[in-house]
């Protein structure tokens, strides 16, 4: 009789994991789709100013840093260093973002903002405010406080998940680095 009630247990929990998997599986789709309504969202405001959403990121983090090293701006961005290092460029060219030598690295390069780039980036601050309001209208202040809750384990999260998982293949390089 206990081996029957096992297996009858075992054939509940593996529907439930299915139901549980296909509501985690829903969750994430949603959540891309949303992102990616956003992210259309955001490149047609930015069309204004004449920028990209990667380039409206780096100019709301230089506002706020006032200087920054490519490689502090890709860590914080959390951008691939050669996507920042292009975007970069871009809003040099546009004049928004001045480039001087690093004071202590010679071979490195800070960036900080021009007087058209804090006027420019202050006119991003004012779109991301456009869009989270957009953003959040159909919700109830309650709602948007338990969203961000959720948002904010689900980051925290995926953070410790991507700082292990750095970890680990640091673990295997030099594990492999050793058989070498």
């Amino acid at each position: 009789m206990s081996t029957k009630r096992s297996v009858m247990s075992s054939e509940v929990s593996l529907k439930i994991s299915k139901v549980a998997k296909s509501d985690d599986l829903a969750l994430l789709l949603a959540f891309i789709k949303i992102r990616r309504q956003l992210n259309i969202r955001a490149v047609s405001l930015l069309k204004g100013p004449g920028i990209g959403p990667k380039q409206a990121i780096l100019l709301r983090e230089l506002l706020s840093l006032k200087k920054a090293s490519l490689s502090t701006l890709a860590r914080v961005t959390q951008t691939d260093p050669a996507a920042t290092g292009k975007a970069v460029d871009g809003l040099i060219k546009k004049g928004w973002i001045e480039r001087t030598d690093h004071p202590e690295d010679k071979r490195r390069w800070q960036v900080s903002l021009s007087k058209e780039g804090i006027a420019g980036a202050r006119k991003i601050e004012t779109l991301y405010h456009e869009l989270a309001a957009e953003f959040c209208l159909p919700l109830l202040k309650s709602e948007r406080k338990s969203l961000a809750v959720q948002f904010g384990k689900i980051s925290e999260h995926l953070s410790l998940t991507a700082s292990l998982m750095g970890k680990l293949a640091g673990n295997q390089n030099e594990t492999a680095a050793r058989l070498l």
